[in-house]
């Protein structure tokens, strides 16, 4: 038989150096090593797969070589097209997100004022607004003096020098004593007592004088004499342009 060009060769396990043709499959015992081996069909499938992104430097690939991917991207193999799979967030615009370690957007919402950090203001030193109107405040009081054109509602009871005072302050100070009953102390304005009223500074005073009172108090702030009796000494407690006066007798 004729051996010296390529031929099939049937009944023969023997190729001549020119080479030939099987015509049944050729095993090979295993996966090439060395550069001059033949390879297997495992072989070339596996780098056709699986091709190190190292080893590309240009080109294109046949679409039908790419694989089938699963998790974040899926595609089918072969396909060609990758999908991202949702992470559950509705498309529109947010001013909050939060994003996992992938980059991915996983959740999104709305700033609220617990998002944004304690900033003292010592920390800002520079053009940072110093009125009223660099902050945009029209209906603000200026410590400097203002107008205010409304009424001015105040929620607690005045005890200081300079609080503001309301109406019912003023009003149980101007008040004549008719509701109040004798032994009541009340803060006046003026170092003078009105009728019926004595200045509370501790003197003493005649129980025939004001029988009432003495009624009332008795010797509660200390007995000088069995005809007289002190009265209460609030003037330590005296604002400025004020005094304490207890009522003596009605009127």
């Amino acid at each position: 038989m004729d051996i010296s060009t390529p031929q099939s060769i049937t009944g023969s396990t023997q190729l001549a150096s020119a080479g030939g043709v099987f015509i049944t499959p050729v095993y090979l015992y295993a996966d090439p090593v060395e550069n001059l081996e033949a390879v297997t069909k495992h072989y070339v499938d596996d780098k056709a797969t699986f091709i190190p992104a190292g080893n590309v430097g240009g080109g294109l690939f046949d679409v039908s070589l790419f694989p089938a991917y699963s998790g974040d991207v899926v595609s089918d193999a072969g396909s060609g097209v990758l999908s991202l799979e949702p992470t559950g967030v509705a498309a529109g615009d947010y001013t909050k997100v939060i994003v996992n370690g992938k980059g991915l957007v996983t959740g999104g919402g709305s700033i609220t004022p617990d998002d944004l950090p304690t900033l003292s203001w010592l920390k800002i030193n520079k053009d940072h607004p110093t009125t009223l109107d660099g902050y945009q405040i029209v209906d603000g009081v200026r410590k400097s003096g203002d107008t205010v054109s409304g009424y001015v509602t105040l929620t607690v009871i005045p005890t200081d020098d300079l609080h503001a005072i309301t109406k019912t302050y003023v009003d149980t100070l101007s008040d004549t004593g008719d509701s109040l009953d004798v032994g009541d102390v009340s803060r006046r304005a003026g170092t003078v007592a009105p009728t019926g009223y004595l200045v509370c500074d501790g003197s003493l005073k005649n129980i025939s004088d004001y029988p009432e009172l003495y009624a009332v108090i008795g010797s509660n702030y200390g007995a000088a004499t069995e005809t007289e009796f002190l009265i209460p000494d609030f003037r330590s407690h005296n604002l400025p342009g004020f005094s304490y006066c207890i009522k003596a007798k009605n009127y």
